[in-house]
């Protein structure tokens, strides 16, 4: 194999499976990229019905608070409130500008009161729980004069500008008691605002007053509640698909400093672990988020499974590639032989022409110069010999060129066979007499053990073609035996014959004994072995598979054994080549 035909089948192979591949990472990162996204969405969804529980449980308190906050009409009913309620941590009545109705700072402020006020001063000197209950303009919010001490007697002395209703301050003489008729649907909602720890809830409801009541909830209460409506972190020994799942995953509740208020499952991240899908909580925790934190893996299972699939095509298309180049290796090889062949063919074509033709010039002209001076017996026997000598080359070149041709017709799919009525064992003494003259000079006996005399109908002259191909081979190749033996016989009613060629020479090695009937196919091309043009065997085969029959070789203990079954046809039929 010649370096450039290597270097094209490589290429051939390469090629393909490199441009293969980089199109399929192409196509398996942004597959990839594709799945990564919705995973995220997907486990961002499992966090919104998180959320949606989160939000769930505030609308059933504000609910609840707006039942509360309705049936409240004097101090005595906030106070009372504040005790029975664990919802309520404190409860703050402002009016539509903002004043503090309850706690009454006229009167004496309990110890919570007083610490609850200190907590709001801010908000409640802006006006922020006013402004998110749509009461008060922005522009005018926290302009409220005399706020400029965060004491609790600044607070109280500011506070006290805007007298509180009778009502609230427990007076029943100066009470206006609205008609009992009159349905209060109050407009309410979350206020948040950070103090301590962290973002503390108000609940805020608008009167028809205008009035608006603001309810404080205890943050330890309500961060129990949520803590109590989502998952939890099962026991060790829970088995399944429930284990697998809170060992591959983290979620957790963080707030606005990103402290965990809460988290489930086992899974074990570090402090910089990134979390693969956050969302925000809904209003009122709007500043907190639901964060879920997993192996990076589960992100890119689908591109590993995509990557092991376009390893895995990737090889079958190197094998088929591969299957593909040494087929055309094969092939290419094969061709290049044949074509080694046919030169050889051609250079032993050449020299078996040029030698009986040599032969027979130069008897021809021994003959000439011995026919001058013929006088005695002598010269005259040897001049019987030259040309027998002659007839003999001349046999053999008919032969010879007998084969040629018949060759071409097969490689045209021309061959043919004419049946007519004849004898197999004239036939078979004709040839062996073409062959007694050179068969003698090698000292080759021919032993004839002929059954074959009823009359057959066969191809006289392929018959003949066949049984000189094999004689001759006998002459090349087994002339050491000095012997030959042929054998003919008929059966199923004189309609099969079967010749039987067998000679002592060296024999054929069983692994040859298949290729020596293909055409060219010689033992040893070298032009100084025996002569023979590689075609014989092959003509021969072809001429008794026309004849319905086969030419096979079979175990022998000596020698060559060949054995020629053909099959009687009827008169004047030509057979062409089959598809055999």
């Amino acid at each position: 194999m010649s370096k450039q035909f290597a270097i094209t089948i490589t290429l051939l192979v390469v090629v393909p499976v490199v441009a293969f591949l980089a199109l399929g990472k192409r196509m398996i990162d942004g597959e990839q990229d594709v799945v990564r996204q919705r995973l995220k969405d997907l486990l961002a969804k499992n966090l919104t019905e998180v959320d949606r529980t989160i939000s769930v449980y505030f609308s059933q308190q504000q609910r609840k608070l707006d039942v509360v906050v309705a049936g409240l009409r004097t101090d005595a009913d906030f106070r009372k409130a504040q005790r029975e309620q664990p919802l309520i941590q404190q409860l703050v009545l402002l009016d539509n500008d903002g004043a503090i109705l309850f706690p009454n700072l006229g009167e004496p402020l309990s110890e919570r009161e007083q610490k609850f006020l200190m907590r709001m001063e801010r908000v409640l000197l802006d006006k922020d729980i006013l402004v998110a209950a749509g009461g008060a303009d922005l522009n005018t919010a926290g302009n409220t004069a005399g706020f400029q001490s965060s004491s609790k007697q600044a607070l109280q002395q500011s506070l006290q500008q805007s007298q509180p209703p009778a009502q609230l301050r427990g007076k029943q003489s100066d009470l206006k008691t609205p008609p009992q008729t009159t349905n209060i649907t109050p407009t309410s909602g979350w206020f948040t605002w950070f103090w301590g720890k962290g973002v503390q809830l108000v609940h805020w409801s608008r009167r028809d007053d205008g009035q608006v009541v603001a309810v404080c909830m205890p943050r330890a209460r309500w961060t129990a509640d949520l803590i109590e409506r989502l998952p939890e972190t099962r026991p060790q020994f829970v088995s399944g698909s429930a284990r697998l799942a809170q060992e591959s995953s983290l979620v957790r509740l963080v707030d606005s400093e990103e402290r965990v208020i809460y988290q489930w499952g086992r899974y074990e991240i570090a402090s910089d672990t990134a979390p693969l899908a956050s969302v925000d909580l809904s209003s009122p925790l709007s500043s907190w988020r639901l964060q879920h934190f997993g192996p990076k893996e589960i992100l890119d299972a689908g591109g590993r499974a995509a990557t092991t699939n376009l390893i895995i095509a990737s090889a079958i298309l190197c094998v088929s590639l591969l299957g593909l180049a040494l087929i055309l290796t094969r092939e290419l090889t094969r061709r290049l032989r044949e074509a080694t062949q046919r030169v050889n063919f051609v250079n032993q074509v050449s020299h078996e022409l040029r030698t009986p033709l040599t032969n027979i010039r130069m008897y021809a002209e021994l003959l000439a110069t011995d026919l001058d001076r013929l006088n005695d017996d002598e010269d005259d026997n040897t001049a019987r010999r030259h040309l027998n000598v002659i007839a003999d080359e001349s046999t053999r070149l008919s032969r010879l060129i007998t084969n040629v041709l018949t060759f071409a017709r097969k490689q045209r799919s021309a061959l043919s066979i004419r049946c007519r009525d004849v004898v197999i064992d004239d036939v078979i003494q004709s040839v062996v007499e073409q062959f007694r003259p050179s068969l003698t000079r090698l000292d080759i006996d021919v032993a004839l053990d002929l059954d074959a005399s009823a009359p057959f109908c066969g191809d006289n002259d392929a018959i003949g073609q066949i049984l000189g191909n094999l004689i001759g081979n006998v002459e090349k190749y087994a002339a050491d035996g000095k012997s030959i033996v042929i054998k003919s016989r008929q059966s199923d009613g004189n309609r099969i014959v079967q010749i039987d060629v067998v000679d002592y020479g060296p024999g054929i090695e069983p692994k040859y004994r298949d290729a020596i009937f293909e055409p060219f196919k010689r033992v040893s091309d070298r032009i100084e072995s025996a002569t023979g043009t590689g075609i014989g065997l092959a003509i021969s085969r072809e001429l008794a598979r026309l004849h319905g029959g086969a030419l096979e070789i079979v175990d022998s203990a000596h020698g060559a054994h060949f054995r020629l079954t053909i099959r009687s046809h009827s008169s004047d039929v030509s057979q062409t080549e089959s598809s055999q």
